[in-house]
């Protein structure tokens, strides 16, 4: 019992799959995945790339059935299979009748036990991503979101690098490198088996020794990360993108990581910010000042480290104005932080949030999946709404003033460079300097 929340292990190994059940017997459902320490942090130097290509490819094949053999057994249990692959971790995600639980358990076995990798999928999955990512350079929004990634965190770290990785990687990659990748990533010691709904911790380990006991090995060790900078000089970065009617623009820093404690007084912050569409980055630059369709900002926290980042689409010829509006609104919230009445009404408003995200066997899982790939404390989602309730202004105030840091911002700006360069210059928010993304 872990917290409540019945927890065994398959084949009582101490360190191999655990195994957790959530019981709702409300209807004949059940939600299952299976949470795994191989997402993109684990990518080799030079094969940036291969998590995001191994989960595209994992369910293409097996010693005994193929790609389509995996799919129509799969569309015959009325289910799908859904692999990804994130930045701390991988999953492979389904929902199922109860009924159909054992037999779609044991096609994940045949899955994890000798996913084959056929050449010609993998080839076929690989363009696609090379595709994904020239579809990218066509998305201002995508492209200023990727350059300041890279800009915070490096390009050496993973949080720095596009998690389908980059062109020049991808083009020597293989189906050789997905099978390595797996055989050292996707082992049964670390993961962990979540399954929600209308199944006991008895039933579902059953189940898992039927289909999950011949899935063996050891993970190889987690790859080392460059240490973050978390300090930067203030400077914009302009990628040209010549007679664009419209600008985008991202301004970040690098914060926390999720399992801070600070964590939830600097979401009912940003909540007030930028996290809603009534929030203050709205009001001024969409309702008041009609900058912008939409702006918004957000904390970015995962295991390892976090960023803080805001933006929107601005008209370009009122960059200059909205830039310096955002940077405005954000050094006025870290200097006097929120009210009384905007503190009230985000605890009100997050609360329903998660009281509404408690109301599925997906939710729930993803809460489980949350723990797991950020090493939260295992009564992190039963302690949130009293740890919600219970914030103040002055704890939310200490949170802004660490985590958020104007004078380090940095900020790129995709748009028609000619136009805004010497708008843009004009700030003063550090040096103006053209940024390669290709």
């Amino acid at each position: 019992m872990t917290n409540g929340i019945p927890t065994t292990r398959l084949g009582g190994q101490h360190d191999g799959l655990m195994l957790q059940a959530l019981e709702n017997h409300s209807l004949p459902i059940v939600t299952l995945a299976i949470m795994l320490r191989a997402g993109c942090d684990q990518d080799e130097p030079g094969c940036s790339g291969v998590s995001n290509l191994t989960s595209s490819a994992l369910d293409a094949g097996t010693a005994t059935s193929d790609l389509y053999a995996l799919a129509e057994r799969t569309e015959f249990l009325g289910t799908s299979l859904h692999v990804s692959a994130m930045h701390d971790g991988a999953s492979i995600l389904c929902s199922t009748l109860t009924r159909h639980l054992d037999a779609v358990v044991g096609v994940i076995g045949e899955i994890l036990g000798g996913a084959s990798f056929p050449d010609h999928e993998v080839e076929r999955l690989r363009s696609s991503q090379v595709t994904t990512l020239m579809q990218i350079h066509d998305r201002p929004g995508l492209r200023a979101a990727q350059a300041l990634g890279s800009l915070l965190f490096g390009r050496e770290h993973a949080y720095g690098r596009p998690a389908a990785g980059t062109k020049q990687d991808l083009a020597a990659m293989s189906s050789a490198d997905t099978r390595t990748f797996f055989r050292r990533r996707y082992r049964p010691s670390g993961a962990l088996a979540v399954a929600a709904g209308d199944i006991t911790i008895g039933e579902w380990k059953s189940i898992c020794e039927r289909h999950l006991a011949g899935w063996e090995g050891t993970n190889a060790a987690p790859l080392p990360q460059p240490a973050i900078t978390t300090t930067h000089t203030r400077r914009i970065h302009l990628i040209d993108r010549p007679s664009t009617p419209q600008a985008e623009i991202r301004m970040g820093c690098i914060s926390l990581k999720r399992n801070h404690p600070d964590y939830l007084a600097a979401s009912v912050l940003n909540h007030c910010l930028g996290g809603q569409f009534s929030s203050r980055l709205n009001k001024v630059l969409r309702e008041q000042r009609g900058l912008t369709y939409g702006v918004w900002s957000s904390f970015s926290a995962l295991r390892m480290g976090g960023s803080f980042v805001q933006g929107g689409a601005f008209q370009t010829e009122k960059a200059d104005e909205a830039l310096q509006g955002l940077l405005d609104e954000v050094e006025r919230i870290v200097g006097e932080g929120i009210s009384m009445e905007e503190l009230l009404s985000a605890q009100g408003s997050m609360a329903g949030n998660f009281l509404r995200a408690s109301e599925t066997g997906a939710h729930l899982v993803s809460r489980r999946q949350a723990v797991y790939l950020y090493d939260l404390p295992d009564d992190y989602h039963e302690t949130y709404l009293e740890r919600l309730r219970g914030l103040t202004r002055e704890e939310i105030l200490r949170a802004a003033r660490r985590w958020i840091q104007p004078e380090a911002m940095i900020t790129v700006v995709v748009g028609d460079a000619a136009v805004l360069r010497p708008r843009l210059a004009t700030l003063h928010l550090g040096d103006v300097v053209d940024y390669d993304d290709a």
